[in-house]
């Protein structure tokens, strides 16, 4: 099973790039998501520091409006920034092979 980071822009971003989301990555192990999605949400905060780590990152956003969410059970997360959402979400393209069997 692959993983894609996968950026959902609030509705203003939404109709200024003319679409609802954006892959930016895809055909990743569920590790690389997780350091991809870490670096992109170290990339947002600028007004703290640096998350070293994803409880951090949690932690440092638990009474903010823009949060980072915890780890879900089969290691998916994610967080907001100004209303944009960045996800890791199964590779669809990964899992349409697994069934072509």
């Amino acid at each position: 099973m692959t993983y894609a980071v996968v950026l959902h822009f609030n509705e203003t971003n939404a109709r200024i790039n003319k679409c609802r989301y954006r892959i930016l990555a895809k055909g990743l192990t569920l590790r690389t998501a997780q350091n991809m999605l870490l670096g992109l949400y170290n990339d947002c905060q600028t007004d703290r520091a640096i998350a070293p780590n994803w409880g951090i990152a949690v932690c440092q956003t638990a009474n903010r409006i823009d949060k980072a969410y915890p780890t879900d059970a089969d290691g998916l997360r994610g967080f907001e920034d100004d209303g944009d959402r960045y996800v890791i979400a199964i590779d669809e393209e990964d899992d349409d092979n697994e069934n072509d069997d």
